[in-house]
């Protein structure tokens, strides 16, 4: 066919004018797609404009260019050393200066002593440590293997640390490399401590002083906590506080203290406050309650709000045991230059706190001391009870547990032992530990084989001393 025939023209003629068009049928899609589309570029744009990135750019964040540079996340500033010059060419190092010291020279407290070596000099740190007491405490954690543990040891006339020990069993996710000054653990029963030394000086509380209550003893229920109980049974407060009794304290609580004056004496004995510690610690921690039923939960310690380190615990029973004075604790009784042999910083006994007359310290103490005689930590002094040296000695404290869901079963103790007549026979625990679902050891047998050991040997160096050389 010639390419100019009249049916070659109508085709051409047809061809270019045909332009683009949609299908009937697929009219209602096309439309609802270009809507959707639409849609979409509104939604990044305003994204943009408002700050926020759509959601499919979050994945692939790219560094914010400025002037052609990448600008880099700025890292995390290390504290600043203490200061080498300070150290080189200071006479006297102060307590303060001790800590940053310890912040970038951690010590290992295995030895009594321990050389840090300077540009120009070198100090000799000597610790307040008991070489012995620190080996009796890793080889028991050794031995019963929870999954934490801490203990602190003291002497309570001076604040002198004699130990501390921390441990995190093989394969546990660690929660602390210094577990004896966190505050993680819920303080539990050892609170009670606190709420009796209120009620015996604000209600006029003593160890024979008759309580009402009803119901199971480690409960606390609206039901025990009534104005007016029907029935109920009569418990001297010695016995409350000995077998810890929930009920009892969180009536005390209620209807003799009131939140104030719960807070008043957990102010007193220091929580909430930092201890003046050569060591970086944690304060114990108070939360007011601000209900009657809240009220009778710290009271009683039955809540995971109030917390308490061990170093804080071992304080309090420190307290109780020595006239009601609770000194600032410290670990380093020298610096010295390791040439010259001259001293840069020398410990000093502070004073830290009186939260309690005299008077209370003897009720509180004899409290603690039923507890270890008939209450919940009887099974673990009975090798003290069994043993003649110590028929002359005072011993006493408080036991404590919890649940608490991130880490297991938290087990308290803080407790004291101290012979009546020689001073320095005289140490003050703090002990907790971790478990599963099942204890491996209590920690009030910890903290009492701990002091036995600890009283033993000092008779028995003692004895020689007296004796005098042999030969």
């Amino acid at each position: 066919m010639h390419r100019d025939s009249p049916l070659l023209k109508r085709a051409r003629e047809k061809s270019s004018k045909k332009s683009f068009s949609i299908p009937r049928k697929g009219r209602i899609r096309f439309f609802l797609i270009l809507i959707l589309c639409t849609i979409g570029v509104w939604f990044s744009r305003s994204c943009v404009s408002n700050g926020v990135q759509p959601p499919e750019k979050e994945l692939h964040t790219q560094p914010v260019k400025k002037e052609g540079k990448v600008q880099k996340s700025k890292k995390k500033e290390s504290p600043k050393p203490i200061s080498k010059k300070k150290l080189e060419r200071s006479k006297l190092l102060s307590k303060e200066d001790v800590t940053d010291l310890f912040v970038h020279y951690p010590p290992g407290f295995d030895d009594a002593t321990d050389l840090i070596s300077l540009k120009k000099r070198s100090l000799r740190i000597h610790y307040s440590i008991d070489s012995t007491l620190q080996r009796i405490g890793k080889k028991f954690f050794k031995r019963y293997h929870p999954k934490y543990g801490a203990i602190v040891a003291m002497e309570p006339h001076t604040g002198r640390i004699l130990s501390l020990v921390s441990y995190t069993r093989e394969g546990e996710v660690s929660i602390g490399r210094r577990l004896y000054c966190s505050n993680i653990f819920p303080a539990a029963s050892i609170f009670k401590t606190i709420t009796a030394a209120a009620g015996i000086e604000k209600a006029g509380l003593k160890g024979d002083t008759p309580l009402k209550m009803r119901g199971s003893n480690h409960t606390l229920y609206l039901s025990q906590l009534k104005p007016e109980l029907d029935p109920f049974r009569e418990v001297p407060f010695q016995d409350a506080f000995a077998y810890s009794i929930n009920p009892l304290f969180g009536r005390i609580g209620i209807f003799m203290l009131g939140p104030d004056g719960l807070q008043e004496y957990a102010l007193k004995f220091g929580f909430n406050a930092s201890i003046p510690f050569e060591l970086k610690n944690m304060r114990p921690l108070f939360v007011c309650p601000d209900t009657g039923f809240a009220t009778a939960e710290v009271a009683s310690g039955f809540n995971k709000n109030t917390c308490i380190s061990p170093l804080f615990g071992a304080m309090i029973a420190a307290c109780v045991s020595h006239e009601g004075k609770m000194y600032a604790p410290t670990i380093v009784d020298s610096v010295a230059d390791n040439t010259s042999k001259e001293r840069r910083y020398t410990r000093e006994r502070k004073l830290w706190r009186l939260p309690v007359q005299p008077e209370t310290v003897v009720e509180l103490k004899g409290l603690m001391k039923k507890v270890a005689r008939y209450g919940t930590a009887r099974k673990s002094f009975r090798y003290i009870k069994q043993s003649n040296r110590f028929k002359e000695m005072d011993y006493g404290g408080k036991t404590g547990n919890v649940d608490k869901d991130e880490i297991g079963k938290v087990d308290w103790f803080v407790g004291f032992c101290r012979h009546k007549s020689d001073k320095d026979q005289h140490v003050a625990v703090g002990v907790v530990t971790v478990h599963d679902a099942y204890w491996t050891v209590h920690s009030s047998y910890l903290g009492a084989e701990v002091m036995r050991k600890y009283i033993r040997r000092l008779q028995i160096e003692k004895k020689k001393n007296l004796e005098g050389p042999t030969g």
